[in-house]
């Protein structure tokens, strides 16, 4: 993806790297907000706050992490093991295939 973006592949032209990146960010924030109302909608239709049990629930868990991150816990993480098509580079412009890039990482 970052030979998709970088201004090696523009040839050194700032103009169009910049488009390209913009586009790029753009799509990461369309994916990344559309995502952030999904979470929100459905945390109102289970009823959320879920008033002091949520609150500990949810600083427990981001001490658990913290834990994790500064002493080497064995505590797994939520992830996917999942890569943006690569077929997209060769398929789309670089334009298109930036968008599409920010659109498929967005959420994270």
């Amino acid at each position: 993806m970052v030979q998709t973006i970088t201004p090696v592949v523009h040839g050194g032209r700032r103009s169009r790297w910049s488009m390209t990146l913009a586009l790029h960010t753009l799509g990461a924030v369309v994916s990344a907000g559309a995502f952030g109302v999904a979470l929100g909608t459905v945390g109102a239709v289970l009823g959320a706050p879920w008033g002091t049990a949520g609150g500990l629930l949810v600083g427990a868990l981001a001490l658990l992490y913290a834990a994790r991150e500064l002493f080497g816990l064995p505590i797994p993480i939520p992830d996917r093991r999942r890569q943006v098509p690569e077929w997209w580079r060769t398929t789309f412009s670089a334009r298109t295939a930036a968008f599409l890039y920010g659109l498929g990482l967005g959420i994270g």
